[in-house]
């Protein structure tokens, strides 16, 4: 009963949106699940590749917000994280997220270390020592971090960035209202900020 106000007016949508309840109910969803499921399958792409000239390799997984992302991530890569050929960094801006994901996660995925970074002030990690980065920011800040996240990646490293190319009225219900602070890039202009930040092998994932 709520959704003609919500897509009228994102930003009525925010407090509703913020629950746990709510937030659980579209982590868990078979699209995001699908979806999920697909950014894994890149990231172990990209670790396959990258295991091939490292003996470990360092991913840093930065601002995470969702419990259900990561577990299929790191799912997905159990063998080299088991195997120590790789190292996985979760980080959030506050101590305060990083608990959260740490009790969603419990003891089900060993291995994994846990820092503070604020992409704002870009203090907490070293510049290049991560061979793949990988984000979503569901602020829709993505282009104005571009800079700070490659500045994490080693030469010849990864960028993986999780990011919506379309600015709908549904898009802005299910982000709650916060996509307005910048235009969503379409896939071509993503691509072009890339190139331009020097990233020269480009993918793009489509979303179920």
């Amino acid at each position: 009963e709520q959704a003609p106000e919500m897509l009228s007016n994102a930003d009525a949508s925010e407090g509703y949106l913020k629950s746990a309840e709510v937030r659980n109910l579209l982590n868990n969803a078979a699209s995001s699940r699908m979806y999920h499921a697909q950014c894994a399958e890149m990231l172990k792409e990209a670790v396959s590749s990258a295991v091939e000239k490292k003996d470990v390799v360092r991913i840093g997984q930065i601002g995470c917000q969702s419990a259900t992302l990561t577990s299929s991530l790191t799912t997905a890569l159990q063998e080299y994280i088991s195997s120590d050929r790789v190292e996985y960094v979760c980080t959030a801006p506050e101590e305060s997220g990083l608990a959260d994901i740490q009790r969603a996660l419990g003891e089900n995925i060993p291995k994994i270390s846990y820092e503070v970074y604020d992409t704002t002030t870009a203090q907490g990690l070293t510049p290049r020592s991560f061979d793949i980065v990988l984000t979503f920011d569901p602020q829709g800040q993505m282009q104005s971090k571009l800079t700070t996240l490659s500045e994490l990646v080693v030469e010849g490293g990864w960028l993986l960035l999780i990011e919506a190319v379309h600015n709908t009225g549904l898009l802005n219900v299910l982000l709650a209202g916060s996509r307005t602070q910048e235009k969503a890039l379409s896939e071509i202009q993503w691509c072009k900020t890339l190139r331009k930040t020097g990233f020269a092998e480009l993918r793009t994932l489509t979303s179920p």
